[in-house]
């Protein structure tokens, strides 16, 4: 089956980090806005 080589070595070979080291703050600041707005929602549908 070469195309399911193929396809593994491009998926599973030396991988590129999921998030750069430089992109850390925004993916905390992302995780906070939606944290927030969960909560928000949660306490608005609770009041």
């Amino acid at each position: 089956m070469p195309l399911w080589k193929r396809f593994r070595r491009r998926s599973f070979g030396p991988r590129r980090p999921a998030v750069f080291p430089e992109q850390w703050p925004l993916v905390v600041v992302t995780l906070l806005v939606i944290a927030g707005s969960i909560a928000l929602v949660v306490a608005v549908l609770l009041d």
